[in-house]
């Protein structure tokens, strides 16, 4: 016995959901869609993009279908897709069974581009998902077809945590000609959804791609907005494709030899095996060779540390009770939270002056007397250096530093450098040429 119910067409014209209806005979199993409360439908009619106010209610409702789809719910192409069951794919265009490429499935209508996401992110079986997209886009899939909310395949790849797979399906879907500037009902764009899952790969692949930092939802948060409040990964990322687009060059800005640019070069430039100029500690080098090749300029501006371009600081390494500034999503302000911040030395410094580089926060919190007194806090990743330092020891070198991180650092907060530390007591620290935001 066969039942009629209503699927779903999807015009590859209307990235909002505006849909055509057709009837159509399915086997029983296939799952019939489940309407949206009356409430939900005239939302989504209203036009323009919806506030987390007005519909969070709808954008739960959403994330509850999401997280907990029943694959059981699909059509049988669907669960195909779902569980990247390539072979049953291929038959069903074999033999002119395959549905219309543009048909949506379940209460919300994804796109069989977003359920190959979604399915590459649940079921631990779905092994050849970038097949089957690369399949599904080869006989006329839409990659940028949105549900019912205006969701593409790339808003649900930004969502949780993503693996090798999912990443490989974000650069099938933009070389294929996916819109990463497309918004859905609430104004979103994909970029957001990286930032704030911190999937550092699929946000490097947007942001390389040109990605629009400044297109806001209907809060206001835009990409450039919120990506300071998403931690020092993101912050990352997304300021070494600032400064490409604007043709600026720092130190550091990525692990690779200065003179060949690439760690995977024949040479075999890795970053274990990257070495620092000597001189100036800023730029680096995969050997004697590419040193050579790139001195002629570089003996240009190679300086030493000196009292023109360093500070010299006093290093504190007494346990301090301070205030961190702790980043929030959704929020424009800092919250400031006590923490014990526990000073450590190198167990090497005897050897000799050890090159470092260094994060420098500044005092954040409290009126401004506090703010320009209060102690800065200065370490090294995994903190294996870490050192407070006070105003009183040396007023004018302090205040020299906050300026600098004031104006070049995230927020005017942080910043980092590199260093020299020269002993127990004293701490060389270049302010000439801030270094690009590191990953921690």
């Amino acid at each position: 016995m066969r039942s009629s119910i209503a699927l779903v067409f999807l015009s590859p014209t209307d990235s909002m959901g505006v849909l055509c209806r057709t009837s159509m005979s399915v086997p029983p199993d296939w799952g019939a869609e489940v309407p949206l409360p009356q409430t939900f439908v005239q939302l989504l009619q209203r036009g323009g993009f919806l506030s987390r106010r007005n519909a969070s209610i709808l954008r739960n409702l959403y994330e509850t279908e999401r997280l907990s789809i029943d694959a059981n719910a699909l059509s049988r192409f669907g669960r195909a897709v779902f569980f990247g069951d390539i072979n049953t794919i291929q038959a069903a265009f074999d033999n002119d069974t395959a549905p219309n490429m543009n048909t949506v499935e379940l209460t919300f209508q994804y796109g069989y581009a977003s359920i190959v996401i979604l399915g590459a992110q649940r079921a631990s079986g779905a092994k050849h998902s970038v097949e089957v997209m690369q399949l599904l886009i080869e006989n006329g899939l839409f990659v940028d077809a949105a549900d019912l909310l205006g969701y593409t395949a790339l808003h649900h790849a930004t969502f949780g945590a993503a693996s090798l797979q999912i990443n490989h399906l974000v650069r099938v879907l933009t070389a294929h000609g996916a819109n990463i500037n497309i918004q859905n009902c609430f104004g979103e764009v994909t970029t957001l959804g990286a930032m704030q899952n911190k999937s550092l790969q699929i946000l490097d692949v947007l942001l390389g791609r040109n990605a629009d930092l400044d297109l806001a939802d209907a809060d206001g948060w835009s990409p450039r907005r919120l990506f300071v409040r998403c931690g020092p990964e993101v912050v990352s990322t997304t300021m070494k494709w600032i400064r490409r687009r604007a043709c600026v060059e720092v130190p550091y800005d990525e692990k690779r030899c200065d003179t060949c640019r690439t760690p995977k070069s024949p040479r075999k430039c890795s970053r274990s095996s990257l070495k620092l100029c000597s001189r100036c500690k800023l730029v680096k080098y995969c050997g004697v060779r590419c040193q050579a090749e790139a001195w002629a300029v570089h003996k240009q501006t190679c300086r030493p540390f000196t009292a023109s371009n360093a500070v010299l600081l006093t290093p504190r390494f007494q346990p301090k009770l301070v205030s961190a500034a702790i980043g929030l999503r959704g929020f424009d302000s800092l919250r400031m939270e006590p923490i014990c911040f526990q000073p450590c030395l190198p167990k090497n410094i005897v050897l000799g002056p050890k090159t470092l580089v260094v994060k420098v926060q500044v005092p954040c919190g409290g009126d401004a007397a506090h703010r320009s007194a209060a102690d800065l806090l200065v370490y090294s990743k995994r903190k294996r250096f870490a050192c407070t330092i006070r105003k009183y020891d040396n007023p004018r070198e302090y205040d020299r530093i906050s300026d600098i991180v004031h104006v070049h650092g995230t927020e005017g907060v942080e910043a980092f450098f590199v260093a020299e530390l020269q002993s127990e007591d004293c701490i060389a620290i270049r302010i000439s040429r801030p270094l690009a935001e590191q990953p921690w």
